[in-house]
């Protein structure tokens, strides 16, 4: 999380999240890439480190799961694409070789997309299939409150099943 939030060298998270994968340890990639000098007396919400292990714990203890790439239980099917998501919060069970459909768009979408996008995710949500979509504003936060509702609707309409 260090290195997602301070970005050292200004790499991005998809190159970022490859360096950690390749050395197989995040904290040997903070230590080639930091450029941060700490102080002699620093405070601990200057650390980046220390901020990065508060929030995993705090994240830790929630009502989701908070997964990294790194994690034996992370989707495999997520570990082959070609820019992996480093970390997910999920909530509910992640099920192997699940079907799933992403639903993503734009951040700025207009009304008529908006529920565009509601309407899709619903529907695949009565079909049976996962919903998987980012966590910007417009398409895809609007995909994931479909979702949720149409999660809430099917498994009453299916007697607690899904």
């Amino acid at each position: 999380m260090a290195l997602l939030r301070t970005r050292p060298r200004g790499l991005p998270w998809p190159e970022l999240t490859a360096e950690v994968g390749d050395r197989g340890s995040a904290r040997a990639v903070w230590d080639e890439l930091n450029e941060h000098q700490p102080s002699l007396f620093p405070a601990e919400d200057d650390d980046p480190l220390q901020v990065a292990s508060r929030d995993i714990a705090e994240w830790r203890r929630a009502d989701y799961r908070f997964l990294t790439f790194r994690d034996d239980d992370y989707p495999p099917q997520l570990r082959d694409v070609h820019q992996v998501p480093p970390v997910l919060f999920t909530r509910g069970s992640l099920k192997t070789n699940e079907r799933a459909i992403s639903v993503v768009g734009s951040r700025s979408a207009s009304k008529p997309a908006l529920e565009l996008a509601a309407t899709v995710a619903a529907g695949l949500v009565d079909r049976g299939l996962t919903v998987v979509s980012g966590l910007a504003t417009g398409i895809d936060s609007a995909a994931h409150h479909a979702t949720l509702d149409a999660k809430r609707s099917f498994t009453a309409r299916n007697g607690g099943g899904t």
